[in-house]
């Protein structure tokens, strides 16, 4: 489906039209099949750019078994293949913007598969039944790249959109020579779908590693047109799956007369996720509505970060909020944990069994912390029995002198070290601040009177600790 613009602003009245032929037609995919006039599976190219051609018209057209067509290809980059959806192309649209941000941030093998000819509108039932073939061929591109140029094969993953889902599957489950790594889905289309045996669409078995993407989740008279039901090892449910923020003005069949606005959201989001900045933080919830009632707060076994650099030793159902606008993501995605039996909470940016060395040291630091206050805490009520036990003494050679007693004198013995302090943000922090003026105010409502002293005639003026207490009555 075509995608809304980044404002989320309604098209033009012809292409909400055009949608509604669009809609007709989906609604009629049991029919016979139907067939694009011109063109055959010859009309299927695979765009190839690197670092070395990243020009959105630089691309070089890949043939298998054509070394010739290899030009800039690195067999040990990275290789992420986008294939476009339903009235869609390949050489223009969000996998030329794919392209764009992985170059950006690393050295890849951006490849798109251009089958726009055999999936225009209004003839779905016709692209459906090409989304095989179109798997078939891919996945003969990639194992000839894998076997004559040296494509790494644990480097290369597939995402696909609405139809090109479907694809991306088709190629997991045709590759001869190798396992794919991994597969994002997209929000894989629907109308078609639900009633498709499992050899026939998206499954988590197509590859070692199957996320999904839900954008537009439901049924055509939602407004939706993404499968609703869950087919990864990870299905993600941003803003619950069914509608996208600002693409419903005006009801929810807006969404899809404005150009399958939610339904694009799911390659927009997955686009922003390359950037290494942005992220996508997720939690493991059962269902939308417990999420929203604050049912689903703890991590768990661990949040996620949707999109390209999904960690992909989880699996499990996960819902997230993103904004209206872009950037969507409302990172940072970070997990708070909680150890019970050694009371601490820490914060890690993936599930901790990636950061046990950093986990462990963090409790280490944490415990060695709390030691230093209870012994600062221990001190302090040391100083405070000592100081009630000085005052008792005090009085009682006080009282003594007024009643005839004689001459009485103490020496004063110094404080015991002062607990150690820290700046603002240290073990210390407000509490221990707080504590100690506390103990100041006690000091100085319990030590009030006339007091004399000796000094020096000299600096030092003074005499040090060694003084003498003297009462006049």
């Amino acid at each position: 489906m075509n995608v809304c613009s980044n404002s989320d602003t309604p098209g033009p009245l012809l292409q909400g039209r055009i949608l509604v032929t669009q809609v007709e037609a989906l609604t009629a995919v049991a029919a016979a099949p139907q067939h694009a006039p011109r063109a055959s599976l010859d009309d299927v190219r695979f765009l190839l750019w690197t670092r070395s051609n990243a020009g959105d018209e630089e691309y070089q057209v890949l043939k298998a078994g054509d070394a010739a067509s290899l030009g800039h290809f690195n067999g040990s980059d990275p290789t992420v293949v986008m294939i476009h959806g339903f009235t869609n192309h390949g050489y223009e649209g969000w996998p030329v913007q794919a392209k764009t941000e992985l170059l950006t941030s690393g050295s890849y093998n951006a490849i798109s598969v251009e089958w726009g000819k055999l999936a225009v509108a209004p003839w779905y039932p016709s692209a459906l039944n090409h989304v095989p073939q179109v798997g078939v061929l891919t996945a003969g591109l990639l194992d000839w790249l894998h076997e004559d140029a040296g494509m790494a094969a644990a480097e290369v993953q597939l995402a696909g959109h609405s139809l090109g889902a479907h694809v991306a599957g088709a190629v997991g489950k045709n590759l001869k020579t190798f396992r794919l790594p991994a597969i994002t889905g997209l929000d894989p289309a629907g109308p078609g779908y639900y009633n498709k045996p499992a050899t026939e669409r998206l499954v988590k078995t197509d590859a070692d590693f199957v996320q999904v993407i839900h954008s537009n989740a439901g049924s055509l008279l939602q407004g939706c047109v993404g499968l609703k039901h869950t087919y990864g090892h990870v299905d993600f449910f941003p803003n619950g799956g069914r509608h996208q923020p600002g693409c419903t003005i005006g009801g929810a069949w807006m969404d899809l007369l404005t150009g399958g606005c939610s339904h694009g959201k799911s390659h927009m989001y997955w686009i922003e996720s390359i950037k290494s900045h942005a992220t996508f933080l997720s939690r493991p919830c059962n269902d939308w509505d417990t999420y929203m009632s604050g049912g689903c707060d703890s991590c768990g076994e661990g949040c996620l970060e949707m999109g390209l650099h999904v960690d992909r030793s989880l699996t499990g159902i996960f819902f997230l909020h993103t904004n209206k606008h872009q950037p969507f993501a409302q990172g940072p995605n970070t997990t708070l944990h909680y150890d019970p039996e050694r009371a601490v909470v820490f914060v890690t940016r993936k599930p901790v069994a990636h950061h046990a060395e950093e986990v462990e040291a963090a409790v280490a630091r944490t415990q060695r912390h709390l030691r230093q206050r209870l012994l600062c805490v221990e001190e302090r009520s040391r100083r405070r029995r000592a100081l009630v036990e000085s005052i008792r003494m005090d009085t009682e050679r006080l009282m003594s002198i007024r009643s005839g007693g004689g001459a009485a004198h103490r020496h004063l013995q110094p404080r015991g070290p002062a607990c150690p302090r820290r700046e603002h943000g240290g073990w210390g922090g407000a509490a221990l601040k707080e504590e100690r003026e506390a103990v100041q105010r006690e000091e100085k409502e319990i030590l009030t009177g006339i007091f004399f002293l000796h000094t020096n005639k000299h600096q030092p003026f003074a005499q040090g600790p060694n003084t003498t207490l003297h009462y006049d009555p």
